[in-house]
């Protein structure tokens, strides 16, 4: 009895370590890794990787520390830009629009919530700009790439820089992948007028929220140590 009350209870930590289980959760969605060089202020992410996470699907992105305000090439004074979480933000034009996506574990049928922050930011008050330039937010199928049901393909239009705004999306899952993608839609001149993300975060919502196993498991666990204990009297 001893024994088996022993496998129970490290079977019930094993579990609780989450050895071998795919987490479900987005990761890296303040994009705080990999640090930002101490010389520089940006690092620039491409179709060949590099930024841990995403996936860059096309162009290129940048990852930005927090801008103080500053005076351009051409004397117009900008206005400080922070990020809401952690110390850098997303860049959604390198200097070409980007296109960046990340698949995570979930479960079908389980309804998920994507929030994000968003702004204009930089060049956007340049003529070169248009009224179209903005971001699409798509959440899709991470098994077969299918974008979900509205709200899940959606357009974020820019007409206000430098002013973080708060963005909820709720979506149901339908396989055991889930998938967010970020598109910077630009119909300018210059390839370096984006927008900003940052804060990205994608989980179950939280009215929805099954138990852990593992929070079950552990629940088990301790109820037949104290009947054992009980009985043992």
């Amino acid at each position: 009895m001893k024994r088996s009350m022993l496998s129970i209870l490290a079977l019930a930590a094993f579990a609780s370590s989450g050895s071998g289980v795919a987490r479900a959760g987005l990761i890296n969605g303040s994009f705080e890794d990999p640090p930002l060089p101490s010389a520089g202020n940006y690092a620039e992410f491409g179709t060949t990787g590099g930024l841990p996470g995403w996936t860059i699907e096309a162009g290129n992105v940048d990852v930005v520390k927090s801008i103080n305000s500053y005076t351009d090439w051409s004397g117009n004074v900008l206005p400080a830009l922070t990020a809401p979480d952690g110390n850098n933000l997303l860049d959604l034009n390198g200097d070409q629009p980007g296109t960046l996506s990340q698949v995570m574990a979930a479960t079908a049928g389980q309804l998920y919530q994507l929030t994000f922050a968003y702004s204009g930011y930089r060049d956007q008050q340049y003529p070169g700009s248009s009224l179209d330039d903005g971001i699409r937010v798509q959440l899709f199928d991470g098994n077969s790439n299918a974008i979900l049901a509205q709200p899940a393909d959606i357009f974020i239009q820019l007409p206000n820089l430098y002013n973080w705004t708060a963005v909820t999306v709720q979506v149901t899952a339908t396989s055991s992948l889930l998938g967010v993608r970020f598109q910077s839609i630009f119909n300018g001149n210059d390839g370096y007028i984006g927008a900003v993300i940052d804060n990205v975060v994608l989980a179950p919502a939280a009215s929805t929220v099954p138990e852990p196993p593992s929070c079950l498991l552990m629940a088990a666990a301790g109820a037949m140590l104290l009947a054992y204990r009980r009985r043992g009297r």
